[in-house]
């Protein structure tokens, strides 16, 4: 074999190694970009794979276990109008713990928007445990500010607190019981209307009671 034919055959033997490299480049390309693709598509799987029936059960025993804060209020009160006599009204502010958590230093507010003909007395409470059954120990209300005649006149909101509550279990009531609404003018014909609200450490925004005390004098 001459030299010629022997640079012929080693040219072309680096050409076949050429042609496999690229080839083998193009394979490994194309394979990547499959296994890149695949491993995308696994992912997406994972993600989408449903919530075993044990983590469903898990999550739904805490949602149960979670603490509700809530709290019901509202008026009970009768009108009461002697011959001669100006109107009165007699009543208690009822609060109820409706929710599953306690509820901490209960506060109320009664708010007229007439408070220049509006007295408030009556200062005594129950707490009730069981809805008709009372505990037989009656609770004594305090003003929450001391300048309290001054909030009245000015913004016509009375503030109380219990002297010796300081919580209300879940289902249990506090009562701001047997106090008396007297109006200094009776012939004014003005609309008079008594809100009601609570506030607790948890409820620090206020929950307003159900209804209200409304009346023209």
């Amino acid at each position: 074999m001459n030299e010629n034919s022997k640079k012929k055959k080693r040219s072309l033997s680096s050409a076949e190694l050429r042609q496999k490299v690229i080839y083998y480049q193009s394979e490994a390309a194309k394979y990547k970009f499959l296994s890149d693709k695949y491993e995308m598509l696994l992912s997406q799987a994972l993600q989408s794979t449903p919530i075993s029936e044990e983590a469903t059960t898990e999550l739904k025993v805490a949602q149960e276990n979670e603490e509700r804060v809530e709290c019901t209020s509202y008026f009970n009160y009768s009108f009461i109008q002697e011959k001669d006599e100006p109107p009165l009204i007699y009543g208690s502010f009822v609060i109820k713990n409706s929710g599953t958590a306690s509820l901490n230093t209960p506060i109320i507010c009664l708010k007229t928007n007439e408070a220049d003909d509006v007295t408030i007395g009556g200062k005594i409470g129950e707490v009730d445990n069981s809805g008709d059954k009372l505990m037989g120990s009656f609770e004594t209300w305090t003003y929450v500010h001391h300048d309290w005649r001054k909030k009245w006149i000015e913004d016509g909101e009375l503030w109380l607190r219990p002297k010796d509550t300081a919580y209300i279990d879940p289902g249990e009531k506090l009562s701001f019981s047997g106090f008396d609404i007297n109006f200094k003018n009776s012939n004014s014909l003005k609309p008079i209307t008594i809100d009601g609200f609570c506030y607790f450490e948890q409820l620090t925004a206020g929950a307003k009671s159900l209804n209200s005390i409304s009346i023209t004098v």
